[in-house]
């Protein structure tokens, strides 16, 4: 057992150094590739998973420097593989060769969509739970992301089944029922914080993986958003992403909620030509993002940063779009610069960036009358020890 321990030891730093031939050298070494192929591919249903994920990332780096007869086969390969796959182990390993490839070869992989995407979204939704499944879903996602980025023109028509996929994993959560309807106060600086009670946060389970999968399934629908811009132009379709986002917004693991609201500002992209559409999601946007802005916890930083530079992003898309929240707005942001805890400079420095971009895009008159809650708070910032919270203060 222990020799054959280090063998499989062996072939795993032998397929890394593989992997960096054909990486550097693979178009040198184009006699070799097809053996190279033939001895790799077996290697997918190996017993230990280091060694299938090499393999796989070997096969990737290979097809850059295939023919496409050749790149045909590998991906043909893999997606009967994915069909015949006896067990969730298997179908995951070819799924994450899959997004490899596509990654590797970009626009390459364009004639080969039609064919994987609705396959890999079939499997997404008829997948169970456990860690496995997971893995399966966080690697189709990925695969699917990476169809829509590297692929624009063949990854058209079907953008609207990838965002629905997408947007669909977005809530999934097995292990934790949550009422997405109900997202606390309008107002954001009502209600008591010491009885506010974060019940994400209170929830643990170091087994759980379900994250990876709404992570996942946020950067996927950003991708559509970005690549594929029409895919929301149709009569209703801003609200229904808009409204899978802004449920999300309370999603229970920070991470995950950073790429929501990546996800949500490339949603914002899509707006430029929806002007009507985007305004009539700001109250629902900004209740949600209440909720952040009011977070007391300093491990809570990063998504209330986000909030504030979600809320400058939405000013620059749609100008005076907060004029009938702008006091409490700025209330929320002055409350940010009073903070004193450690680490708050950056949190600073995204409320006076807010705070400005807020002030160049609505009329004087929806300002004026709350501009007195900023004086103090714009007069400690610009005399603030960290330069980048001064310089924020003064502009």
């Amino acid at each position: 057992a222990s020799s054959d321990g280090m063998a499989a030891n062996a072939l795993i730093e032998c397929l890394d150094v593989l992997h960096l031939l054909l990486e550097k050298f693979g178009s040198v070494l184009a006699a070799e590739l097809e053996d190279t192929r033939a001895t790799i591919t077996p290697l997918l249903d190996a017993g230990r998973a280091p060694m299938r994920k090499r393999a796989a990332n070997c096969l990737a780096a290979l097809s850059a420097h295939v023919p496409d007869q050749t790149l045909a086969s590998i991906v043909g390969d893999a997606m009967g593989g994915l069909a015949s796959a006896g067990s969730t182990m298997a179908v995951n390993i070819r799924v994450t060769l899959i997004g490899a490839i596509a990654r590797t070869v970009g626009a390459r992989f364009g004639p080969h969509i039609a064919q994987v995407l609705p396959a890999l979204a079939a499997r997404v939704r008829s997948a169970g739970e456990g860690p496995e499944d997971d893995e399966l879903r966080e690697a189709a996602l990925g695969a699917i992301e990476a169809m829509m980025k590297r692929c624009h023109a063949q990854a058209a028509p079907l953008a609207a089944d990838a965002l629905d996929v997408s947007l669909e994993l977005l809530s999934y959560d097995p292990n934790y029922a949550d009422d997405e309807d109900s997202d606390g106060d309008d107002e954001i600086m009502d209600g008591d914080d010491d009885d506010y009670e974060d019940d994400e946060g209170d929830y643990s389970d170091d087994e759980d993986t379900s994250w990876k999968v709404r992570r996942a399934s946020a950067r996927s629908a950003a991708t559509v958003f970005a690549a594929q811009p029409q895919t929301v132009s149709a009569e209703g379709g801003f609200h229904a992403a808009s409204a899978r986002l802004i449920g999300r917004f309370r999603d229970r693991e920070e991470v995950v909620r950073l790429d929501v609201f990546a996800a949500y500002g490339a949603l914002l992209g899509c707006a430029k030509k929806q002007g009507d559409a985007l305004a009539a999601e700001v109250p629902a946007l900004v209740k949600a993002l209440a909720r952040q802005l009011r977070e007391a916890k300093a491990k809570e930083g990063k998504a209330r940063m986000a909030a504030f530079g979600l809320l400058a992003q939405t000013c620059g898309v749609l100008p005076g779009c907060f004029a009938e929240q702008v006091g409490s707005l700025l209330d929320a942001a002055a409350a940010a610069l009073a903070e004193d805890a450690a680490g708050a400079g950056a949190m600073k420095v995204e409320a006076l960036n807010f705070i400005e971009v807020l002030l160049d895009t609505h009329a004087a008159g929806d300002v004026q009358p709350h501009l007195g809650v900023l004086i103090a708070p714009l007069c400690e910032a610009a005399n603030d020890k960290y330069y980048k919270v001064a310089a924020a203060g003064l502009a």
